[in-house]
């Protein structure tokens, strides 16, 4: 089961600010990014066996002449998602990101909650800049698509592994504290708004061999 109870004391362990939301039970998360605020939405589902964790990412102008390019877009970045789900309201422009934790007759871990809440973070984010990109050049995502530590699938594969590395009873101290730090620098970097530069490559030497690399 998910319990409000616990949200809440995830989000005051790591300091962060949130509005408890009466009106339709909820609670909001706003952090900041170059490109303005961004809220993290989180409810419970089905009598709390699940978790709801959304975000709006970026109104898009009906009427904007690269908007089928920003759509274009929102499609490659869908496909390369393994979870969670980026949607698009064609009413008034709205793109939006979902994820869904499914706890049933469990109960949510700290550790669940977060790698989840960082990724949904990061992920929207990166998410608002391509599409601001976009918008401004009329180029899609395979026009711009690179290699570079900025691709957002490349951040959140390496954001899952320095999770891992945190959480795992099998890393030594100093790779867990290493690893934390680096997530503590990816959450740092999305809320200062006064950061124009991309999130860090978190390539940094967490021992002698590539913690990133394929086994």
């Amino acid at each position: 089961m998910v319990y409000y109870s616990d949200i809440i004391e995830f989000l005051d362990e790591r300091e962060l600010r949130y509005y408890e939301s009466s009106r339709d039970e909820s609670i909001l998360v706003p952090f900041d990014t170059p490109l303005g605020q961004v809220v993290i939405r989180l409810a419970t589902v089905e009598n709390g066996e699940g978790l709801s964790v959304r975000t709006q990412i970026v109104m898009i102008p009906l009427d904007h002449e690269h908007k089928q390019a920003a759509l274009e877009t929102l499609l490659f970045e869908n496909y390369k998602v393994k979870v969670g789900r980026l949607g698009f309201d064609p009413r008034d422009g709205e793109v939006t990101l979902d994820w869904f934790i499914a706890v049933e007759d469990g109960l949510l871990t700290k550790d669940q909650f977060f790698r989840t809440f960082d990724t949904v973070m990061l992920m929207s984010a990166l998410t608002r800049r391509k599409l601001a990109r976009v918008l401004a050049t009329g180029s899609t995502a395979e026009d711009t698509e690179t290699d570079d530590a900025g691709d957002a699938l490349d951040l959140l594969s390496r954001t899952a592994r320095l999770h891992e590395l945190a959480e795992s009873p099998d890393s030594d101290p100093l790779t867990r504290d290493r690893a934390e730090a680096l997530l503590e620098q990816l959450r740092s970097s999305l809320r200062d708004p006064e950061n124009d530069t991309p999130p860090p490559p978190f390539l940094a030497d967490l021992g002698d061999k590539d913690p990133f690399a394929d086994e």
